[in-house]
């Protein structure tokens, strides 16, 4: 049965991650679906004049790293087979529409506390993700 071909999993790095990766990897097994995962960082802001100069590079680079490990060990915990993973700096919704225009991605998967967020993202976000997406999407119910 391969009503889902390609799965593309959205995640934080929080707790709240395993809930979504456990649920898509179920469903992938059903299916027999590849796995693709994506988290997105966003962009930092700053509070300073642009009069002070800053190098946020060393910051930025940690961050990435914290997320490369935290995604790798929950993929491990639930013992995972993911096709790619996309650790990207942007925007949310653009970042996720990219990568599912860009590839073969059937069904988005994510997380919702039931009050419109998705995965701590802002209402507005998660509004932004679901318009104009080109595939299904399901949305995890988040326990708080």
């Amino acid at each position: 049965m391969y009503i889902y071909k390609h799965i593309l999993i959205a995640v934080d790095a929080s707790p709240s991650a395993t809930a979504i990766l456990k649920k898509a990897g179920k469903i992938a097994e059903i299916f027999d679906s590849k796995l693709s995962i994506i988290h997105v960082i966003e962009p930092l802001s700053i509070a300073y004049g642009s009069d002070v100069p800053l190098d946020l590079t060393g910051l930025q680079e940690e961050i990435f790293q914290q997320a490369r490990e935290k995604i790798k060990k929950a993929i491990t915990k639930f013992n995972l087979s993911i096709e790619d993973t996309y650790i990207v700096h942007g925007y949310p919704d653009q970042e996720i529409h990219q990568i599912i225009n860009d590839t073969d991605i059937d069904l988005l998967v994510l997380g919702s506390h039931g009050k419109g967020g998705i995965l701590f993202f802002t209402s507005s976000t998660s509004t932004d993700v679901m318009h104009g997406i080109t595939c299904d999407m399901l949305a995890v119910h988040i326990e708080e």
